[in-house]
């Protein structure tokens, strides 16, 4: 069966130079605080990264001072696992605000994360989603009541965006249950599968089908399709082909690619469950989420704020619908640097 194992470093997860990797490269000092696919980074000065254990594999330097300042006294992974999801956040802002005041990075990349998790127990729109978008602006005035203590507003630029938005669901889809009641799926004593020739990992809005078969790939691939033709709560099946038109990774490349993926109707999200009888069930505060993500970028609701602000950027200037993929280039520009055989484009419409 498929899992998903989130120990990974940045080496196993990014195939390409980062933006931090190329200011490395040419001088430039980058920090981050809880940003993912950074563990084990070799070009970031200081790191708290956004992986399993985050305490572990910080940069000592920084685990010291934030000790030090009384942020992480005592605090070890298993009791900062323990945390509220604000009392995270607060920790997090700490530490950029003292990467701000102390070492003045080039490029600091800080990721909130309050503002995720509460969306997803309570579901966008909702009071909950409200008060943690509340605290995340609390949290960027302190990050710039810190620029202002490094006497560095002036020369900062300040961008703040995210990397998905968020779609409310009522109803879980379980197609894992379909499938071992057709006999694909194997299920045990133990948490994930026993045997799995097909196998839904849930990614939110989307699920990911993995064939795991190679001698029965094309009979497995039919009966899914069979099933799912039928099963309340999809929208569609995307094969293999359409994959990449969507920005998916091409399987024939990318081996943890799935062969398959299906899409939620409104109202639905996925689940990895696959005991019991019901390949449907409902949603409430106390089982699964009422927000999630993994919708197709295509759909409005996933649109996410982008806001830029400061040195460099043009006052009053006002932006379509761009692509998170444009936004490095755009910081590469504002530092002087380029990105080469980057994707996105540089979002020249906002640069004086």
């Amino acid at each position: 069966p498929v899992s998903v194992d989130p120990v990974c470093d940045q080496s196993e997860l990014v195939r390409v130079p980062t933006l931090f990797d190329r200011l490395h490269a040419v001088g430039y000092r980058s920090s981050e605080v809880n940003w993912p696919c950074t563990r084990g980074s070799k070009t970031l000065q200081d790191s708290f990264p956004d992986a399993p254990n985050q305490i572990a594999h910080m940069t000592p330097r920084l685990r010291d001072e934030l000790s030090a300042d009384g942020w992480l006294a005592g605090i070890d992974d298993a009791a900062f696992r323990e945390l509220s999801a604000p009392s995270r956040d607060q920790i997090w802002t700490a530490a950029a605000s003292h990467l701000i005041r102390k070492r003045q990075p080039n490029l600091l990349l800080f990721h909130m994360l309050v503002t995720d998790s509460l969306q997803h127990k309570y579901g966008p729109r909702s009071p909950g989603a409200y008060a943690a978008l509340a605290l995340a602006d609390a949290q960027v005035a302190e990050v710039l009541r810190a620029l202002d203590a490094a006497g560095s507003r002036e020369r900062t630029t300040l961008i703040v965006t995210a990397d998905h938005g968020f779609a409310g669901a009522t109803r879980f889809v379980s197609p894992n249950v379909a499938f071992r009641k057709a006999g694909l799926l194997e299920a045990g004593t133990a948490p994930a599968p026993v045997r799995a020739r097909v196998q839904s990992i849930s990614e939110g809005g989307v699920a990911l089908v993995y064939l795991n078969s190679a001698a029965t790939r094309n009979e497995d691939q039919a009966r899914v399709l069979e099933l799912m033709k039928s099963q309340e709560g999809i929208e569609r099946v995307i094969l293999t082909k359409d994959l990449t038109s969507l920005g998916f990774p091409d399987p024939a490349l990318h081996p943890q690619m799935s062969a398959l993926v299906l899409v939620a109707r409104e109202g639905y999200a996925f689940s990895n469950e696959f005991r019991g009888d019901d390949a449907v069930s409902p949603v409430t505060l106390t089982v699964g989420n009422l927000g999630h993500h993994g919708v197709l970028a295509t759909e409005p609701a996933m649109r996410p704020a982008f806001i830029a602000w400061g040195r460099g950027i043009r006052k009053g200037a006002r932006l379509p619908v761009i692509d998170n993929v444009d936004v490095a280039p755009t910081i590469a520009r504002l530092l002087g640097q380029t990105l080469p055989g980057a994707e996105g484009r540089v979002l020249t419409e906002l640069l004086e």
